[in-house]
């Protein structure tokens, strides 16, 4: 008789995944990103506990996204993106005395950037999963893709992915396969809309005149603002050619660059909200809207998660791609330059005078508007822009990047990621779609 044995010796065997852990410290507009892949997780899973390990400030994104059992809240980053992470020995061991209370069988960390991945550990976990990142941590994890680290004019394989696809691959990882996800991520009682329409209205909204558009001009980074004289000509043109409403969001930080919009303007039809609203205000109040336009930040995500169309607009400090919001009505203006994405905080460090933002006009931006509003193709005198429909079902990061751009070691790198036959399928396609651009 032989000794050989058939035996099924998964970790996820049914039953075995009870506890999960889900890691996103990050902020808003990552945790909206990662709301695909924690619905793909909860589907495999039906039967498990799933907590969540958040920052404070995500509470409501959690809340409307209806997808965790429990959250437990850490703000391990600054709640502004301009400071660095806070490292407390003292608290951190707390956290870890709490969650390996739970008993946690799979822990997951969501950030392929490597700050985070130290709390895989903390977990305590049976099993771990998270991007690997050349750091002491990875020999620690049991599941893992392969990140790159973040680097000056360096495109790889994953800042030319959608965060959104790098969180869905990762789950793809540990539950074996892929589910399309729901894209609208954010489910909004109709109360809260309500409420949020009632506000609105005493701010001098009236509904019954459409279109309704909202401007974001607001953003953490000053290598992520547009700036406010050329918000201030957008919403003028808006007005002018579209008729309608405009009405300026943004967080407290931003009341002075709403009244200043408003108060530049002559038309009697755009009003401020900036500086008025919370955060589960603001996200009730997309519902409202028939467009939404602002540079790259969270609000962004937060109203296209919600359904809301949505145009934004995108310096050169990170690639668009990455971090465009993930809906099939997303659009995103940029220029496509050789020196991003730079990770510069400040405009005044570039040496090209920002001029991937900088040089985005008004009327390109209301040429989109146009294409979106009216559910058409982009307008012929926009194309050098590269506005793009994101590829909402792309499953895999592009395998070829632009031939004239393709060293000897990304050759490689593409090579020990992806497979021959993977290559071969995705070459004339993504090589045809790159000639285009350049």
């Amino acid at each position: 008789m032989s000794d050989t044995k058939i035996e099924n010796l998964s970790p996820f065997k049914h039953g075995h995944i009870k506890n999960i852990l889900v890691i996103k410290l990050d902020h808003i507009g990552d945790q909206i990103l990662s709301l695909p892949a924690i619905r793909l997780l909860r589907q495999h899973f039906k039967d498990a506990r799933i907590v969540g390990l958040i920052g404070e400030w995500s509470k409501v994104i959690a809340e409307y996204g209806e997808i965790f059992d429990e959250i437990i809240t850490y703000n391990f980053f600054h709640e502004n993106r301009g400071g660095h992470p806070e490292n407390n020995g003292k608290r951190e061991a707390e956290l870890s005395e709490k969650l390996k209370r739970y008993k946690f069988d799979l822990a997951i960390d969501l950030r392929r950037q490597h700050q985070t991945r130290r709390f895989l550990m903390l977990s305590g976990a049976r099993i771990k999963s998270g991007y690997t990142t050349d750091t002491k941590e990875d020999r620690l994890i049991d599941i893992a893709l392969k990140s790159y680290a973040d680097s000056y004019g360096i495109k790889t394989i994953l800042n030319r992915t959608n965060s959104a696809i790098q969180a869905l691959n990762l789950v793809k990882q540990v539950i074996g396969q892929f589910i399309p996800p729901d894209f609208l991520s954010l489910k909004i009682p109709s109360e809260e809309i309500e409420k949020s329409r009632q506000k609105l209205t005493g701010f001098g909204v009236d509904f019954s005149i459409r279109p309704i558009i909202g401007i974001h001009p607001g953003a953490t980074h000053p290598a992520k603002q547009w700036g406010v004289e050329r918000f201030k000509v957008l919403a003028d043109s808006l007005l002018h050619d579209f008729g309608g409403q405009v009405v300026i969001f943004g967080a407290k930080e931003d009341e002075k660059i709403g009244n200043d919009i408003a108060a530049n303007s002559l038309n009697k039809n755009l009003f401020t909200s900036a500086g008025k609203l919370s955060l589960k205000e603001f996200i009730a109040s997309t519902a409202n809207f028939d467009l939404i336009i602002g540079n790259d930040n969270g609000a962004m995500h937060c109203a296209s998660a919600a359904g809301i169309p949505t145009i934004t607009i995108f310096s050169g400090r990170e690639t668009s791609v990455e971090w465009s919001p993930y809906h099939p009505r997303s659009l995103s203006i940029y220029r496509d330059i050789a020196c991003s994405p730079c990770h510069l905080d400040n405009p005044s460090d570039c040496k090209y005078d920002f001029d991937c933002i900088r040089k985005i006009k008004p009327e390109e931006v209301v040429c989109a508007v146009k294409s979106l509003l009216k559910n058409a193709k982009i307008q012929d005198d926009c194309n050098y822009l590269f506005v793009k429909k994101y590829d909402i079902f792309q499953e895999t990061p592009p395998a070829v990047l632009p031939a004239k751009k393709l060293s000897v070691s990304r050759i490689k790198r593409i090579i020990t990621t992806y497979s021959i036959k993977d290559i071969i399928k995705k070459c004339v396609k993504k090589l045809k779609s790159a000639y285009s651009m350049w």
